[in-house]
């Protein structure tokens, strides 16, 4: 073997080996980082629900933040979207906790089957389910909700749960007008102009006005689908069974009231270039409703160039996930938690420590 090739040979090795790390120091960005995992079943009414309790390094007690997921068939790990921010929080001493959604992976059930009023009693389930954890902090319990996990939030709000804070991410106060939002942006990205907007508004209103809001069965949906031609621009594929009804049980949720009964510490954070919420509405009738019932004890921040997730808008400003570009995926597995706009992840552990340090 000639010196050319051992060199060669010798070049391609510590190329590999090299590749081979940076590999695996991009995958470490995306795995859990605790000093202790409990994995746990708990119950809530028929469904068994799998959930992780993810402790940092130390003996504790520590302060505990529970996830709330948003819409869809979400796992424990927010499809790997909570782990950077999980992270965050167990390197700063606080404890997570987060399940499977029912039917998801390990746990049983259909989430398509719930209100969202069952979705606050399965977190004060899971609550209870750990409360006696001899590493949790019991008088610091809070909890992180995430877009449609708003709605439950607010519903926590009205049933008097016993939680010490609340931090709400990127959600919307009422149902119906943040889905005329979402219509509306939709639309706009996709080059449509407003008076075709507005035609496709009026034609989905009239749907949830004659068919949604009187609660009419599954077949009677699908045949006025079928009668009323979409306007350009609708969405024209039928909704299943299980989303239909999904809708329909959730189709009024509003947090106007549960915000009014808010009595701990809240955190609302936005993202300026939010594509699916209405962030001007939200922070505005978030304040008006804590005006009113005089509590004094929140902070609304909206992140400059963030989106809906609190991600950079630069690179990952999509509505959903699916339409992500190949690029887009890409720089998000090689930024891990770089990925955020600047200040999210800082704000959710410092606002967390001052408030389970003061003892509010």
């Amino acid at each position: 073997m000639t010196r050319h090739i051992k060199t060669t040979l010798w070049l391609l090795a510590l190329t590999s080996i090299f590749l081979i790390a940076l590999l695996l120091i991009i995958l470490d960005q995306h795995e859990p980082k605790y000093g202790h995992r409990i994995d746990k079943i708990f119950s809530h009414n028929d469904t068994q629900l799998s959930s992780t309790l993810l402790l940092p390094e130390g003996n504790g007690p520590f302060p505990l933040m529970v996830f709330i997921h948003g819409d869809g068939p979400t796992n424990r790990w927010g499809n790997d979207g909570y782990i950077p921010v999980m992270n965050q929080f167990l390197k700063n001493g606080v404890a997570c906790l987060s399940w499977d959604k029912a039917g998801v992976e390990e746990s049983s059930g259909n989430w398509l089957d719930q209100t969202m009023r069952d979705r606050a009693e399965e977190v004060t389930q899971a609550i209870k389910s750990i409360r006696s954890n001899q590493y949790i902090d019991s008088e610091n319990i809070g909890v992180i909700g995430f877009s449609q996990g708003g709605w439950v939030l607010s519903e926590l709000a009205g049933m008097d749960a016993d939680i010490n804070f609340m931090i709400a991410v990127g959600v919307a106060i009422n149902w119906q007008s943040q889905s005329q939002y979402l219509l509306e942006k939709r639309m706009s990205l996709q080059g449509f102009d407003q008076d075709q907007i507005h035609r496709v508004q009026q034609y989905e209103g009239d749907l949830i006005d004659n068919v949604l809001l009187p609660q009419a069965p599954y077949h009677e949906y699908l045949s006025a689908m079928r009668q009323k031609t979409p306007s350009e621009g609708a969405l024209n594929e039928p909704m299943s069974n299980d989303r239909y009804q999904f809708v329909l049980h959730n189709l009024n949720a509003d947090m106007e009231n549960g915000l009014s009964q808010v009595d701990v510490p809240f955190l609302g954070i936005f993202g300026q270039a939010d594509l699916n919420v209405n962030v001007q509405e939200s922070v505005s009738k978030i304040s008006q409703i804590f005006e009113q019932s005089k509590h004094q004890n929140y902070q609304l921040k909206v992140i400059p160039n963030a989106t809906h997730s609190l991600l950079n808008a630069d690179y990952y400003n999509f509505q959903t996930y699916q339409e992500w570009s190949t690029l887009a995926q890409i720089s998000y597995l090689l930024e891990g938690p770089d990925a955020f706009a600047d200040g999210f992840l800082d704000l959710l552990t410092e606002w967390t420590m001052s408030v389970t340090q003061s003892g509010d």
